[in-house]
């Protein structure tokens, strides 16, 4: 019988290629949920107001949704070939450099003034999305031990909920009283946080 069971675990990672001890393992784990979830507040912050940041730079809802559409279709097509890169060269330095995108996007904004950078900003936007999910859900499901799957996801999901709930109103508080550059910014820095998670994932390599 195996009395210290809870403290020795210990799971074979592949992008380690190695054996990850628990307390290393669930620390892994926290920081990409940390990523993750600053990430997410960074879009949540302004996603309900996307439409009047474009009406008010000269554009109307349909140019809104035309950008958000390259937003999307950027990311959507980068992803496959993103997600075989990183099962390749490296999951981790997948996530940061998608972050760190992300970041450079967000920065941009501050200083859109026009649909065309305004259409160039998202394209960064979703270049940079495109390398952080795949990688992203690939490193954290091989940190995952059996039997905890649903334990961390459920744990990210009330985090998300949580976090979008009060994003939405400190989104629209920062807006009506310093504006789209403020949020923005904000948005960017939120993003950094994300990238300083990332960077201080274990390298076991």
């Amino acid at each position: 019988m195996d009395s210290n069971n809870t403290t020795t675990e210990k799971k074979p990672n592949e992008e380690y290629n190695t054996i990850v001890p628990t307390h290393i393992r669930k620390r892994s784990l926290n920081l990409l949920i940390l990523a993750s979830v600053l990430g997410s507040l960074s879009g949540a912050i302004y996603a309900p107001f996307y439409a009047i940041f474009v009406q008010g730079i000269g554009g109307d809802v349909l140019l809104a949704g035309i950008s958000q559409s390259a937003y999307f279709v950027t990311a959507g097509l980068t992803a496959l070939i993103s997600g075989r890169i990183a099962d390749k060269y490296g999951k981790r330095k997948m996530v940061v450099t998608g972050f760190v995108l992300l970041f450079a996007g967000d920065v941009m904004l501050v200083f859109v003034s026009s649909i065309e950078t305004l259409i160039l900003a998202e394209f960064v936007l979703g270049i940079g999305l495109s390398l952080t999910n795949p990688a992203w859900s690939g490193l954290f499901a091989s940190l995952l031990a059996k039997g905890e799957e649903s334990t961390y996801f459920g744990r990210l999901e009330f985090l998300y909920n949580i976090g979008f709930s009060v994003a939405a109103i400190f989104g629209a508080l920062v807006i009506q009283y310093s504006g789209f550059t403020a949020l923005f910014a904000i948005k960017a820095l939120l993003h950094a946080g994300s990238v300083t998670a990332c960077l201080r994932l274990p390298s076991l390599s």
